[in-house]
């Protein structure tokens, strides 16, 4: 049998939450179900429902996700092999089938960095010693190396 034959996770990708319209969506759907989500979980605590990455969200809370808010994520099968692109602002998440090794690559571009500052800002406010704590994006060091690029360059076709 082939990679791309055997099934690697499950995949469940939501909606944009670029706009503060999709980020109140997804903490009040949360907010309204957060005791059948820590039954289903087991989690005491949430400081953050998304980026705590505590929920996974069962077939039954997509149903009532879509029947409340009009919203039904993707839901897909990863086969081994296989890469996924998870557009920024998106979340997401992922029941793995079978043991395996995570390989994740963060990618910024022009035109998903208001995006990025947006996402960084809310990391930077979560408590010290949380998980998603880590600026794993560096994104504003990014755009200061990417302007100090266009003015050498700009510099340089000046001459």
């Amino acid at each position: 049998m082939g990679l791309g034959l055997k099934k690697g996770g499950i995949w469940g990708v939501g909606y944009s939450l670029k706009d503060e319209q999709g980020r109140l969506v997804a903490l009040g759907f949360v907010d309204s179900h957060m005791s059948s989500l820590i039954q289903a979980e087991g989690a005491v605590l949430v400081t953050h429902p998304i980026h705590d990455q505590t929920f996974y969200l069962t077939m039954e809370h997509k149903r009532k996700l879509k029947e409340e808010y009009g919203i039904e994520p993707w839901t897909f099968v990863q086969k081994l092999g296989d890469a996924v692109f998870i557009p920024a602002g998106c979340p997401h998440q992922v029941r793995n089938l079978k043991s395996c090794i995570k390989v994740a690559l963060d990618f910024v571009s022009p035109e998903n960095i208001k995006e990025c500052v947006h996402l960084a800002d809310e990391i930077r406010v979560l408590p010290t010693n949380h998980r998603g704590k880590e600026d794993k994006l560096e994104v504003k060091k990014m755009v200061i190396y990417a302007v100090q690029q266009v003015i050498k360059d700009l510099e340089e076709f000046g001459r």
